[in-house]
């Protein structure tokens, strides 16, 4: 069903596949930038992914102005100290490169000097060109957190080359993240066909290229897929909201400090299955890009929507056996006593409205 009005937006431009890289300096020089500042994660340097990034944007007329380091948690120091050297090293843009404390930097950067006054001038469109003369921020993910479009950049870039070496255990969190991103989005009041549409081919990508990621974790092309199914799940998600499992999980991670990707798939069934009544056809229609055509069709319509909960129940219990993956809030270190702050930070949530 088409709601009666709703809003999507998308700005951000995706360079995605083999080579991507090498289109960031043509990106940079179209919005009248040359000098970047790296921001970028040690870890990406020690697995050499610095290197690799060099090497693919390597271009005489893009010359790297500072590469500044990140570690969480960003402090205010920290911020003042980078936002320093961007003017004090006369960058024009940012790159951040990594995952969630990278970006975190850069876009805070980024923030602070388009809302400054020196650069307010910088911020409007060039009268003659028509092109806008801000500073860039581009973010290149080495992960699959889903967090890429967080913050609005100007660019995401997805290559193979910069994917980490992930843990099997490590890519099933984050892809169990990228499908309770989609099935939110899907099933919350906001949903709209577009983020139905990037939700859907989330979740039907992670079903085609998980048991492959796993089983062979260096290789290039599944770890690309699964990049690309944790980005259309944001997308969705920043399009359509998110709800109770978030609302839950972002309440797990401040009270009891538990990782966010393992609060997320401990709380997604119970959530579910909490919702059933209401959206049992929504679930439904989620048991084709979860489980494939063959059990979608096999399955009668009206018991689509538990065969998806269990489904989902079953695929944790089996990542429970062989990896350790949480499957209760004790099991990830939760006590009884946690509860009245978990449920108080809950209820504030935004995921509620």
């Amino acid at each position: 069903m088409i709601p009666k009005y709703y809003e999507f937006l998308n700005r951000i431009k995706i360079l995605s596949g083999f080579q991507a890289l090498e289109n960031i300096p043509h990106e940079l020089k179209e919005r009248g930038s040359s000098h970047p500042m790296l921001i970028m994660e040690k870890e990406a340097e020690e697995q050499g992914l610095l290197k690799n990034f060099l090497a693919a944007i390597d271009d005489p007329e893009l010359i790297i102005g500072s590469i500044c380091f990140s570690a969480p948690p960003i402090t205010s120091e920290a911020l003042e100290k980078t936002l320093s050297e961007f003017k004090s090293s006369a960058c024009d843009s940012i790159i951040a490169i990594g995952g969630e404390s990278s970006f975190e930097l850069g876009r805070a950067v980024s923030f602070l000097l388009k809302q400054s006054t020196e650069d307010s001038i910088l911020l409007m469109d060039d009268a003659c060109t028509g092109k806008n003369i801000s500073s860039p921020f581009v973010i290149v993910p080495t992960g699959n957190s889903g967090l890429e479009i967080a913050g609005d950049p100007d660019i995401v870039v997805l290559d193979p080359r910069m994917a980490y070496n992930l843990a099997p255990r490590t890519i099933i969190l984050y892809a169990l993240d990228t499908i309770c991103h989609a099935i939110e989005s899907f099933t919350c009041l906001q949903k709209n066909p577009l983020s139905d549409a990037y939700a859907f081919s989330a979740i039907n990508i992670v079903r085609e290229n998980l048991a492959d990621a796993v089983k062979f974790p260096r290789k290039r092309a599944v770890r690309h897929a699964l990049a690309n199914a944790a980005l259309l799940s944001g997308i969705a998600m920043n399009n359509s909201h998110a709800g109770i499992t978030h609302a839950l999980a972002y309440a797990l991670e401040e009270n009891s400090h538990v990782n966010h990707q393992e609060a997320v798939a401990i709380i997604l069934p119970f959530c579910m299955k909490a919702n059933m009544p209401k959206l049992d056809e929504y679930y439904g229609e989620l048991l084709l890009p979860l489980k494939g055509p063959e059990i979608y069709a096999d399955t009668p319509k009206p018991e689509r929507g538990r065969k998806t909960v269990q489904a989902l129940r079953n695929t944790l219990l089996e990542y429970h056996l062989k990896y350790d993956i949480p499957i209760c809030l004790s099991g990830a270190g939760v006590k009884r006593s946690d509860f009245d702050n978990i449920t108080t930070h809950c209820l504030k949530s935004s995921h509620l409205l």
